[in-house]
């Protein structure tokens, strides 16, 4: 009598212990899932994003480039029209260096 109380409560102590096992490997397989869901999801998010970068990189480049055209030009336009201010009607006469440039007016002729 006493062994078949011992064995009765071995046999429902393994089941409960198997009922754990069983519960930690569904847990362990939603886990599973759901993380392999989420790399997919973070996966094709970053794909979005470098995709997206990209075409805005893409788009940039040339406003880029127009912008520096625009600053090169303006530059230039003020930089000849100050100089055409300057010297409304002199010449400038150079010896060979920017730094040897003289101005000569056409009312001072040498």
């Amino acid at each position: 009598m006493l062994d078949d109380k011992v064995i009765e409560q071995l046999k429902r102590f393994i089941d409960r212990i198997e009922a754990r096992f069983d519960h930690i490997e569904l847990m362990m397989k939603h886990h599973q899932e759901m993380d392999n869901e989420r790399h997919k999801f973070l996966s094709e998010t970053i794909a979005e994003l470098k995709a997206e970068v990209a075409d805005h990189g893409a788009r940039l480049r040339p406003v880029s480039d127009a912008a520096t055209q625009f600053k090169v030009l303006a530059g230039l336009a003020t930089g000849g029209y100050l100089l055409g201010v300057c010297i409304p009607q002199g010449e400038v006469v150079g010896a060979g260096d920017v730094g040897d440039l003289e101005v000569r007016s056409a009312h001072h002729a040498n």
